[in-house]
């Protein structure tokens, strides 16, 4: 297996490699350790304000819940310790900002929090990191971590760009005993996909080509992911950054109705420079950032590749000004995203719950669209007529022009089914549970009507057809719905046929 060489043009048949100008950087840990969960590292922890004096020895981690976290041991007692600053833990007077040397290992610490555990003699100051730089030592730790450029690799985006640095082309040729041979010839280079900007922030996808972690095969061996990078034209925060990260995060999410994490985020700041053997300062890098409010989702368990094969909206119908649009309305609609959004990123969650939160949704899209043609019907039926928990489901669906003709008699009849499934979990005085098969149906339909309205909002009026909005998403559901004998009747009541009295509960899992 040939894998291509960053910055050359390779050749299968053994001929020497042509140099280009294709430039590549590296990321991550160069001094040759990297954090690795559960596997602690000694060293020692140095005070950036004062670094010619160490603050004390002790131990680094990777908490998978908690992000970077360390222990230092030290006396209660005045005594000969060579740490001279071990009193300043005692005063709880230590810094927030801490330099780690381990072997052959450097680590920035931002944000340190600090619990002192007390035994004895003896007393253990624990601290989490809030943001911690795998490393070269910046040229200042004093203050807090501010960068202009973060990066976040993202479940899916390889597949959904469809973006690579490589390009590849076979050149047959003769060798001088004139036998015919193939040379293998690949380009290395960074390339950029969606170039947009939300507020003051430049976003982009790109892809981001580096040397495989691990790979014990003999050969070079590239990774090529894609990934999201922000730039700003000052430094600001790494949560500054990434509420921005999220916004496309959750795009992403509801695309795809998958579960999308954040795998790893790199930084590249000014103050993390590129350095010559003589110390001298030529440019910046690209460095590893463990981030304490991100580090939980990197254990979580991968998407299959299958899970973005089948989007609602294309990259390429995604365009720069459809994701600055999406970045604005992310502000306003946020009571609308958020509950199908958190929703997504908590795989196998019961059905119960899933009904819940995009119920929760299309509320809150129901009562910002106009009145419907038709939707007299779901009002209340007692007292003054006024919208109710049907109304908004009705407009909702009349929004997305979903077609559910399959299933229900009427667009009232199925928003009438859904709001009743809602309201009666929701409430206690409703009785029992409804019957755990409409219970998935429903909820896997109000969670497409919430993904498809939410993605409507990227495209303008003009733009939007039938045909988008009648996505095979639905049919999908309706299909299942079909195979499972259930269906929504004339009262807008999920039922089953009455043939199938016995019927079997073994549903489809999807999506």
């Amino acid at each position: 297996m040939l894998d291509a060489v960053p910055g050359q043009e390779t050749t299968a048949s053994g001929d020497a490699p042509r140099r280009s100008n294709v430039q590549t950087q590296q990321y991550g840990d160069d001094m040759g350790k990297t954090l690795v969960s559960g596997e602690k590292i000694i060293g020692i922890f140095v005070d950036p304000a004062t670094s010619s004096k160490p603050i004390g020895a002790g131990a680094l981690w990777l908490d998978e819940d908690y992000g970077v976290t360390a222990e230092m041991p030290h006396l209660l007692e005045k005594s000969s310790d060579p740490f001279a600053q071990m009193d300043r833990m005692q005063q709880h007077q230590l810094p927030s900002n801490l330099i780690f040397y381990g072997e052959d290992f450097v680590a920035s610490l931002y944000g340190c929090a600090y619990i002192e555990y007390k035994s004895g003699n003896v007393a253990i100051a624990k601290l989490r990191a809030n943001e911690a730089v795998i490393g070269e030592t910046p040229l200042n730790i004093v203050n807090p971590l501010e960068v202009s450029t973060f990066i976040s690799h993202i479940d899916g985006l390889n597949v959904w760009s469809d973006l690579s640095s490589v390009e590849f082309w076979p050149d047959w040729h003769k060798d001088e005993y004139g036998h015919k041979k193939m040379r293998a010839n690949y380009i290395v280079e960074s390339k950029n996909g969606h170039v947009w900007c939300q507020g003051a922030t430049r976003m982009s996808l790109i892809t981001h080509p580096g040397n495989k972690v691990g790979e014990s095969n003999p050969g070079i061996h590239l990774d090529d992911p894609v990934v999201l990078l922000s730039k700003t034209r000052s430094p600001r925060p790494i949560s500054v950054h990434l509420a921005e990260h999220r916004k496309f995060r959750d795009l992403h999410a509801l695309i795809h109705g998958a579960s999308v994490f954040f795998r790893a985020h790199q930084i590249r700041d000014r103050m993390f420079p590129a350095r010559t053997w003589t110390k001298d300062v030529i440019g910046a890098e690209y460095h590893s950032v463990l981030e304490r409010t991100t580090v939980r989702e990197h254990k979580s368990p991968i998407p299959p590749k299958e899970r973005f094969y089948d989007p609602l909206l294309t990259a390429d119908e995604i365009t720069s000004f459809r994701l600055s649009r999406w970045a604005k309305y992310y502000e306003e609609w946020h009571r609308i995203i958020f509950p199908v959004a958190s929703l997504l990123l908590r795989p196998g969650t019961l059905n119960e719950n899933l009904m819940i939160n995009a119920s929760m949704s299309i509320e809150a899209i129901g009562q910002r669209l106009p009145k419907y043609d038709g939707e007299e019907e779901t009002y209340s039926k007692r007292g003054k007529k006024r919208p109710t928990t049907a109304t908004y489901f009705y407009r909702s669906i009349k929004a997305t022009k979903v077609d559910t003709r399959s299933i229900a008699y009427s667009e009232s009849g199925i928003a009438s089914a859904l709001a009743d499934n809602y309201n009666t979990l929701k409430h206690s005085d409703r009785g029992g549970f409804p019957d755990p098969a409409f219970i998935f149906f429903a909820g896997h339909l109000t969670l497409a009507i919430s993904r498809i309205y939410l993605t409507r909002i990227l495209l303008l009026e003009a733009e939007a057809t039938d045909t988008y909005f009648n996505s095979h998403l639905i049919s999908q559901i309706s299909q299942e719905m079909i195979a499972n004998k259930v269906h929504i009747n004339a009262d807008g009541r999920f039922v089953f046929e009455r043939r199938l009295c016995r019927y079997s509960r073994v549903l489809p899992a999807f999506p």
